[in-house]
């Protein structure tokens, strides 16, 4: 079976894939994947890198720099881009024994006092977020309740 397409859409709190098999245009439609919602607290402010990177399947070979709880610092070969993944993302080819990303982006999100984010993977240090469908990181003390 040969995947011709993979369509993702991104609404203010749901995850929607389509995915067309084959010459049929079968599809698969995965809806309704809702996120834990949270209003933040206080302001968080990050400086936008000066290159943004989005890693995707086809262009994902990447090499392991460091670890931190929950994620990897990761080089993307092609880009050169260093950047932080949750270590869910990474995986191993057991045949070439080379790592690869499945989806990352370098993109940390800022947000202010009252904005509402869908906390997509709550990790340490870093969560993945989503805020106005836009999808980054944020530092996981940030959206703590005790803050």
């Amino acid at each position: 079976m040969v995947v011709d397409s993979i369509k993702t859409e991104y609404s203010s709190n749901e995850l929607n894939q389509y995915i067309t098999i084959g010459n049929n245009s079968l599809s698969y439609d995965l809806n309704g994947v809702h996120y834990e919602k949270y209003i933040m607290k206080r302001d968080v402010n990050y400086d936008i890198p000066e290159t943004l990177v989005n890693i995707t399947y086809g262009d994902n070979e990447i090499d392991i720099k460091d670890k931190d709880l929950d994620f990897y610092y990761i080089h993307h070969l092609r880009t050169g881009q260093h950047m932080w993944v949750h270590n869910s993302f990474v995986y191993q080819d057991e045949e070439s024994a080379k790592y690869y990303c499945y989806d990352a982006s370098n993109q940390f999100i800022s947000v202010h006092e009252g904005d509402e984010i869908s906390i997509i993977k709550k990790a340490m240090p870093y969560s993945l977020i989503k805020r106005n469908g836009y999808i980054g990181l944020i530092e996981t003390r940030f959206i703590e309740d005790d803050n």
